[in-house]
Order: structure tokens, then C-alpha cells, then sequence
């Protein structure tokens, strides 16, 4: 295992902020608002935990399979499935409270039933949009078993495959296979986001040249850090005059392969240099932190958005007005809300209690 660097943290940290972002973003609320969302949409926030992902796994392949899979199950889908019963868990006590004190008409979701046996049992199981939905849980958590079987897909391909078969398997094969799955079958109804976790391999073969990049930008950034700017600027700029052409995620097809792979990737490249900025500036801290409390953040944003929401609602104040300057403050401030609430549960509580620990965060020590 590599010895953990805060540029590699800071990374997770601007990463996981954009994907909270994506999350607590509603529809079309404003023109600024909504073109933020298609350009996040593109898929570099997602990207990027797989781009280092890749790195550590090509710093790894010595271990055994087995046991790299044990571990693999242990740091992500026991939080995945902890994460998953909370967000249940709360769905059924807010519709319930809500319910009897007469006000369920504030609760988010109004269209569920109360929870039914069935709908955890296929939630658990399918681990897909359809049976979250029903169980009431939103937030695309299918991302965490994606994440999962992809670790697991590129460490095989990495240990036991090398140089032109390695890369026609991870860069070519695997997203063909995602996207033959995705239009045989549909994007949200795939169990376990295998589709997902094949169109992310090609990140995590870009992440083994992932020290290379960073030398590449610290060699810039030496010479003169205006050159890193000049970068961000002509990078986002490229990205955002693309940012309709690449498709999504859910929405990726031949006809936007290279593009999205593309857009994805130089985004990727840009919060590695933002990231080098900085590591020279007082909220390095700040990122730090945040990056290291990444998977707390994103498995408890969505509970914090709904209860923040009703909270809202009950208040009279709403949620969707058509005004630029007021969508970002509110942007702003939910995204603070969400990343300082998951930041002080993993620090009072879960790091304070092994149980905890193992169950949320997949680490004993």
C-alpha cells in the first residue's frame, strides 16, 4: 500500500465535492445551474476515484487475489451495505414521523409506501436504481459495488494480462461490454452497476501513469505556476464548450465514446492541477480532510439533502427558484452542510468506535 500523500487527498477532495454537487443539484433550476450540471455530468468527479484507484492497484499486484478481494469487500461493501440500511432505515422513520404528525406532504419522497420487506431483500440483492427507488433510497449508490467490481476486474486484468492484450481487454473489451449490457438491458437496471464498473476500467489504466502526470505538472509548476493556470483555463474552457457532446454515465454510446472518455480524462488532469495549487495554499487542511473523509461524505450527503429539504419545506422556504445568485448560494450552502455533518460523524463517532469503524469506514485500527 502506498504511503498516503495530500495529493492524493486533495484530489478525493475536490472529487467528492462535485459529486455531492451533482446530487444536490434539481433539474433545471436556472441557466448557470443547469449547465454546471451537464458539465459535471460528463463523468471526471466519478473518474477520478477510479484514476487513483488504478494507481494504488498498480502499486498492489503482487498481493494474492483472494486475499486483495477479501480486503476490497471489507473497505468498500461493508460501509456500501451499513450505508445502504441507514439511508433505509431513515426512509421508513421520516415517511412514518411525517406521517403521523400530519405533515408528510414535506417529506421528499411521498410517492413510497411504507417499507416493505421485499424492497430491502431486492435492494440489498440487486443493488440497482429500480429496487433503491422502492426502498426509498436515492443518490445513485450503485456506485459503491461499481466501484467494487471494478477494483476487483482491473487487479485480475492487471496481475494477469500485459501490454497490448492488458490494454485491448481494459480500454477497449470492458466498455464495448458496457455498453452492449446497457442497451440490452437499460443503464439503472444492471445489478450491482456491473456496466459502470466496465466503462470505468480505461480511468484506472490511466491511473497507472498517474505519477507520471503529477511529475509532469510539478515540473510546470516549478518552472512558473502561471503555466498551471494557463492549463486549468484552456482545459476547462475545452471542457466547457463540449460538455453537450460528451454524454454521461448513464447516457454513453459509440457515437460519444471518444468524447466522453476524453472530457472525463482532462478533467481528471485539471483537479491534479488544481490539486498542486493547493498544496501551497492555508485550505490544503481543508481539502485534506475532506478527501480523507470521502467515502463518510458520500454515503451520508443524500440523508443529509432530504432531511435538510424537509426542513426547508417546513419552513415555507422553496426549494426550486429560477434565480442564478440564489440557486448558487443555496448550492453553496447545502454542499457545506452536507460535507461538515459526514465530516463530524466519521470524526465523533465512527473513528472513536471500532464497530463503527468496521461497519462504516471498513478499517479495524
Amino acid at each position: 500500500m502506498p504511503k498516503r500523500d495530500e495529493i492524493l487527498d486533495i484530489v478525493r477532495g475536490l472529487a467528492i465535492i462535485l459529486v455531492v454537487c451533482i446530487h444536490i443539484i434539481r433539474g433545471n433550476e436556472g441557466s448557470v445551474y443547469l449547465d454546471f450540471k451537464i458539465l459535471l455530468y460528463s463523468g471526471f468527479p466519478i473518474a477520478a476515484f477510479f484514476v487513483i484507484a488504478g494507481y494504488i492497484i498498480s502499486l498492489q499486484s503482487n498481493d494474492k487475489p483472494a486475499g486483495y478481494s477479501i480486503k476490497r469487500f471489507q473497505r468498500i461493501c461493508v460501509p456500501y451495505f451499513s450505508f445502504l440500511t441507514v439511508h433505509i432505515i431513515s426512509n421508513d422513520f421520516f415517511h412514518a414521523l411525517m406521517g403521523w404528525v400530519g405533515k408528510r406532504q414535506f417529506y421528499p419522497h411521498t410517492s413510497l409506501s411504507s417499507l416493505e420487506l421485499k424492497n430491502t431483500f431486492f435492494a440489498f440483492l440487486m443493488s440497482n436504481d429500480p429496487s433503491f427507488i422502492k426502498a426509498g433510497v436515492h443518490g445513485s449508490f450503485y456506485f459503491f459495488p461499481a466501484f467494487f467490481l471494478a477494483n476487483i476486474l482491473f487487479f485480475l486484468c492487471f496481475k494477469y494480462t500485459r501490454g497490448i492484450v492488458r490494454c485491448t481487454i481494459i480500454a477497449v473489451a470492458a466498455p464495448a461490454i458496457a455498453f452492449i449490457c446497457t442497451r440490452l438491458v437499460g443503464h439503472a437496471d444492471i445489478p450491482w452497476g456491473i456496466n459502470s464498473a466496465l466503462l470505468m476500467l480505461p480511468f484506472m489504466l490511466f491511473g497507472v501513469i498517474y505519477e507520471k502526470i503529477v511529475a509532469a505538472l510539478q515540473y510546470l509548476k516549478t518552472k512558473n505556476t502561471l503555466l498551471l493556470f494557463l492549463c486549468i483555463i484552456i482545459v476547462s474552457c475545452c471542457m466547457w464548450i463540449f460538455r453537450t457532446h460528451g454524454g454521461s454515465i448513464p447516457t454513453f454510446d459509440i457515437s460519444n465514446a471518444f468524447t466522453f472518455y476524453l472530457l472525463a480524462a482532462a478533467g481528471v488532469v485539471n483537479l491534479v492541477c488544481i490539486a498542486l495549487i493547493i498544496a501551497g495554499l492555508p485550505i490544503k487542511g481543508l481539502l485534506v480532510t475532506i478527501g480523507q473523509n470521502s467515502m463518510t461524505i458520500y454515503g451520508l450527503h443524500i440523508v443529509v439533502r432530504d432531511y435538510y429539504s424537509i426542513i426547508l419545506r417546513w419552513f415555507g422556504i422553496p426549494l426550486v427558484i429560477k434565480n442564478d445568485l440564489y440557486i448558487i448560494c443555496s448550492l453553496l450552502f447545502s454542499l457545506s452542510l452536507c460535507i461538515c455533518i459526514a465530516v463530524l460523524i466519521q470524526q465523533k463517532v465512527f473513528m472513536r468506535y471500532r464497530v463503527f469503524r468496521l461497519l462504516f469506514l471498513g478499517i479495524t485500527k
